[in-house]
């Protein structure tokens, strides 16, 4: 990957992040449409880039994240009693959601990484009164729009059933832990399905939002640390451009989407998206 390729990923990272679209997906299809990368190296990158945006997010909810920390001895104090604050309710949600996402996405991400040759090879050729044939690339790309299309349903149907909830529960924590997981399926947007999900349990809108940015930050987190622990880290000049790019597109950013999160119809891009993702399976039977 070349620098500006690298700060090409970083800006679509840092501005797509924050919207309810998948930043990984749309990375992803850039990488494999346009960068001639493999399906297992776009996700690689695609989930180092998160790096950039995960410190934005620690540096705009920074006073979140130091009441969080700063309440964590009394958190533990008044565990098991009945004298719960917002942010011990907050804590525990974002501890439960946390590991459910590390226990169901670790897997997942670690099956599709080991995958490497068999998505490397021309893989399909269907015969019924006419041949076509498929490169597995385009089959990913044909996926992730298909995903891109699920998220735009649930972003379509969630808009009208926002409700006036602003305190989460042990269930809403396990649904986002598991919602939140599926969202290393590269298409799926992590901040569409959390806020989605949240909005179908009843949370006000901008509540849910937040509490979708805050839930990212351990997991993304954590991402970045398996990335070092299998050697998918580099420092090269492609790879810390586009992470810079990421944090500094992101902190310009996020303070206008949250503003404007309530009122852009993001479901129609999921929708045109998607169905572009399908291009490549028609154009290489042309």
């Amino acid at each position: 990957m070349t620098f500006w390729q690298g700060l090409v990923l970083g800006a679509v990272q840092g501005i797509a992040e924050w919207l309810p679209v998948s930043s990984e997906g749309i990375n992803t299809l850039i990488l494999l449409n346009f960068f001639q990368k493999t399906p297992a190296e776009a996700v690689l990158i695609s989930i180092w880039l998160h790096t950039g945006t995960v410190l934005a997010a620690l540096v705009y909810f920074r006073k979140d994240v130091m009441a969080i920390l700063g309440n964590l001895p009394q958190y533990f104090k008044r565990l098991g009693t009945g004298n719960r604050s917002e942010w011990d309710t907050i804590t525990t949600f974002l501890i439960i959601a946390s590991l459910l996402t590390g226990i169901i996405g670790a897997p997942m991400i670690i099956l599709g990484l080991n995958q490497e040759e068999v998505l490397n090879d021309n893989l399909i050729t269907l015969t019924a009164g006419l041949t076509v044939t498929f490169t597995m690339a385009s089959i990913a790309m044909a996926v992730i729009g298909i995903f891109l299309i699920v998220t735009g349903l649930l972003q379509k149907y969630a808009a009208r059933v926002s409700g006036t909830k602003t305190r989460v529960g042990i269930k809403d924590a396990i649904l986002l832990g598991v919602v939140q997981a599926f969202s290393v399926l590269p298409g799926l947007s992590r901040s569409g399905l959390t806020v989605s999900a949240l909005l179908f349990r009843g949370c006000e809108a901008r509540y849910a939002i937040r509490m979708s940015f805050l839930m990212s930050i351990p997991v993304l987190l954590a991402a970045v640390v398996g990335l070092g622990v299998i050697g998918g880290v580099d420092f090269s000049p492609a790879y810390l451009g586009g992470t810079v790019t990421a944090f500094l597109f992101g902190i310009l950013t996020v303070g206008a989407l949250l503003r404007i999160a309530n009122r852009i119809q993001f479901w129609k891009f999921c929708f045109v998206l998607g169905g572009l993702s399908f291009l490549p399976l028609v154009i290489e039977n042309l």
